[in-house]
């Protein structure tokens, strides 16, 4: 890669020498930079050298927030860090179509110069933009310049990764924090045991001077708990406050907080009321929700009002978003069980008997009649599992020797023929080592002619040995010469193995490169669950279909049936492999086709078809617990 930086002197002997040192720095500095700056300036002054011919640069990156590109890093370090108004075309021009742009400057009377710009975006998102200005005799060399840009942007992708996972790590961290003060809460049985619980661990645990909870009765918020403090009187103005306060929040199903951060528009008229009260400098108000069902509500107050950050209202709305079912299943759970049943009675009594009471008549003979169907019909009975097309048989490449890899011309997916040319190894170190043995094929060849001349014969076997080593080295590293280049065995498709973007990377010996699987011979596996497999037998027939071509099913019969389970999915498996029956149906198969196969077994009653699953499941449950 450094063949490709900034031009060198010939006539220099200490030039290679000054720019390698100079390599290693930078790539010292961008392996031990310490924040997102420095590190994107040591990779473009990196990438700036890779690109023969580059003027300036620039780096700027997408705030999501804001929607807006800024820039981040420039080339030359002691240039500005805004793009020059030709960049700046060239960033929106690559923005707007989503792939790499170039423009030239010969209007403005700089000949021979473009600006180009690469947009990196993750998950259909725009994260950054890397621009530009090369001084680029033809424009047919721009593609060259482009191609080692987007080999670059790989260090700039690594480093938006680590920003992203940052910011997961962050969320990982309010998520934690939330499950840990909702631990004594799954712990207590009763709702006013878990709203204690509650109400303790969050005053304690954020700083706040009290921590109140409120259920949601028939329209009204009713304070079931105060932190550190015994059963609350409702009638006390405190507490009724606190609970107006609570009705705020849940009117308007939003956290609320006074006094009001920058860009709260919400209304928080019973909050300041409750402050005004109160010795406190904040509150802070969530409602407690269970998808559509308002459940109640929680109240901190502070004596600090910088506690309250946006770091603290996340971790509470984690809080209230798992503690809500909870809550509301513990104060459903706490009536009395004739009023559970009565409850239970009554909604089944309406059902029934209410006004849609001839409906639910007319559902229950609609029942009846189904029963009866289902016991007397019968019908096929297939067993279904994913099925996937695989090669019948699959040939990997691998490194004939320890080498970067130099070239590559196919990417998975691709068709290729025998003997096509597939990648290749940088051989110039076998090159050279095949010079080496030639010259000493030459020299010990001297040598023993010269003793053969002279009769010695000592010297004539010694002299003799070395040719033979000489020669063999040297078929050796033409033989590795020659093995450089991958090429196909035989028609093929090629299953992995992309290498597009690994030019330059190191390969061992024996590492795989390429896998490759031929056409038209292909075999489908079928994973059947453990429950079905005893219905499986070889020669049954079946039928696929894929998800690529779902209006097209395919028939197989079964071949082989394997005996050894492979867990997958939460149950044990078995692979089940198969034939395809019309030959003709191979020629749009590829390896990798995922779909759904059916079995056909015989013929039973539907009763039985559609609930053996669930009588299995009995039968081994009663088995496990009968004494």
């Amino acid at each position: 890669m450094r063949d490709s930086a900034a031009p060198r002197r010939a006539d220099d002997p200490g030039s290679g020498e000054r720019v390698a040192f100079l390599d290693q720095a930078l790539w010292r500095r961008l392996a031990e930079a310490e924040d997102e700056h420095d590190y994107l300036v040591a990779w473009l002054t990196l990438q700036c050298r890779m690109v023969s011919g580059c003027q300036e640069a620039v780096v700027l990156l997408h705030e999501q927030q804001e929607g807006i590109l800024v820039p981040t890093a420039a080339w030359p370090e002691s240039a500005s860090r805004a793009p020059s108004e030709a960049m700046s075309h060239a960033v929106d021009s690559a923005v707007a179509q989503r792939a790499g742009a170039a423009r030239s400057l010969a209007e403005e009377g700089r000949d021979s110069l473009y600006a180009v710009a690469l947009p990196v975006f993750f998950d259909e998102e725009l994260e950054a933009v890397v621009a530009m200005e090369v001084a680029c005799p033809s424009r047919e060399l721009l593609p060259e310049v482009m191609r080692r840009l987007q080999w670059g942007t790989a260090w700039l992708e690594a480093l938006l990764w680590r920003r992203r996972a940052e910011g997961q790590a962050q969320h990982r961290e309010r998520i934690e924090a939330a499950f840990d003060l909702l631990a004594p809460l799954l712990d207590a049985r009763r709702l006013r045991d878990a709203a204690d619980s509650l109400t303790s661990e969050l005053a304690s645990r954020l700083g706040a001077q009290r921590a109140s909870l409120g259920m949601l009765r028939r329209g009204r918020v009713r304070v079931i708990s105060l932190s550190h403090t015994a059963a609350p009187d409702t009638r006390m103005r405190e507490v009724r406050a606190i609970a107006a306060a609570m009705d705020e929040a849940l009117d308007q199903e939003a956290t609320l907080v006074h006094p009001p951060p920058p860009g709260q528009v919400l209304a928080t008229l019973s909050h300041a009321e409750m402050l005004s009260a109160s010795a406190v400098e904040a509150v802070v108000s969530v409602p407690l929700f269970w998808g559509e069902q308002a459940v109640g509500a929680i109240t901190l107050e502070f004596e600090d009002a910088s506690r309250i950050d946006s770091h603290l209202l996340d971790v509470l709305e984690a809080v209230a978003a798992a503690a809500a079912p909870v809550l509301d299943s513990r104060r459903r759970n706490d009536r009395w069980l004739l009023g559970k049943a009565w409850d239970s009675l009554v909604a089944g009594g309406a059902a029934l008997l209410g006004p849609r009471h001839l409906v639910g008549k007319a559902l229950a003979l609609l029942l009846v009649a189904l029963g009866s169907f289902l016991w007397f019909g019968t019908g096929d009975f297939r067993v279904t599992s994913d099925a996937l097309i695989e090669g019948s048989v699959q040939r990997t490449l691998a490194a004939p020797f320890d080498g970067y890899v130099a070239e590559v011309s196919v990417r998975p997916g691709d068709l290729v023929e025998e003997g096509e040319a597939l990648a290749r190894l940088d051989a110039t170190d076998q090159e050279l080592e095949l010079l080496h043995w030639r010259g000493m094929e030459r020299q010990n060849q001297l040598e023993y002619e010269r003793a053969l001349a002279e009769g010695d014969r000592s010297a004539v076997a010694v002299a003799g040995a070395r040719l033979d080593q000489a020669t063999a080295q040297a078929d050796l590293a033409l033989e590795q010469i020659r093995r450089s280049t991958l090429v196909a065995p035989f028609d093929a498709y090629v299953l992995s193995g992309d290498l597009s973007r690994s030019v330059g990377v190191a390969m061992s010996r024996g590492e795989p490169m390429l896998e490759l699987a031929p056409l038209a011979a292909y075999r489908v596996v079928l994973m059947v669950g453990e429950q079905d497999i005893d219905h499986i037998e070889s020669q049954q027939s079946g039928r696929l279909v894929l998800a690529s071509a779902p209006e097209q099913p395919l028939d197989f019969e079964v071949e082989r049936i394997t005996a050894v389970s492979e867990p997958g999915d939460g149950e044990n498996r078995f692979r089940v492999e198969g034939v395809i029956e019309d030959r003709e149906d191979l020629t749009r198969l590829r390896p990798g086709m995922e779909g759904v196969a059916k079995v056909m077994v015989d013929e039973r009653r539907l009763a039985w078809i559609w609930s053996h699953r669930i009588i299995d499941w009995f039968r081994l449950k009663l088995w496990r617990w009968w004494p």
